[in-house]
């Protein structure tokens, strides 16, 4: 019974009309567009999902694009959610996972909390993946597990496609 309860559950998923992105709350803006999402997911999952859709974990790259996700998003956003950016393969090299786009060393365009990023938790856990945090009211970078669970902003910009 359970067999059966399980097949006809995959072929209605399988023959339900797919969700456009608007479905899925994706919100368009002036040199992209997003969308935030309204389930937690490890950074590794969260990009496959991103990718899934055509997206990809956003790289914020600008001020303009930080100011618009921190002020669009600022109420959405319950405490934590992911970005692409990752350290992954090299400790300390943080790069965009959309663009591939090394950010480590430009101190003038990065938006971490003071003393981020760590690479490690107060438990010693590394920390590879980039996520928005609030602090005091403030949503900067910070660099927390890849496997910790949290919302996630995706993006696809008009370039891309």
């Amino acid at each position: 019974m359970k067999v059966i309860f399980c097949l006809l559950a995959i072929f209605s998923v399988a023959a339900a009309k797919p969700k456009t992105l608007s479905e899925l709350g994706l919100q368009p803006f002036a040199d992209g567009q997003y969308l935030l999402s309204s389930f937690i997911s490890s950074w590794v999952d969260a990009s496959n999902f991103c990718k899934s859709i055509g997206c990809a974990l956003a790289d914020v790259t600008t001020e303009d694009e930080h100011l618009l996700l921190t002020s669009v998003y600022a109420s959405s956003i319950p405490d934590r959610v992911w970005i692409g950016g990752t350290d992954l393969g090299t400790e300390g090299n943080f790069y965009w996972g959309q663009s591939l786009e090394d950010f480590s060393a430009d101190v003038n365009l990065t938006f971490w909390h003071a003393g981020e990023p760590s690479g490690v938790t107060l438990h010693g856990i590394p920390e590879h993946c980039v996520q928005y945090r609030r602090f005091n009211g403030a949503l900067l970078w910070n660099d927390a597990p890849c496997e910790n669970e949290y919302q996630f902003i995706c993006e696809v910009k008009p370039s891309v496609c």
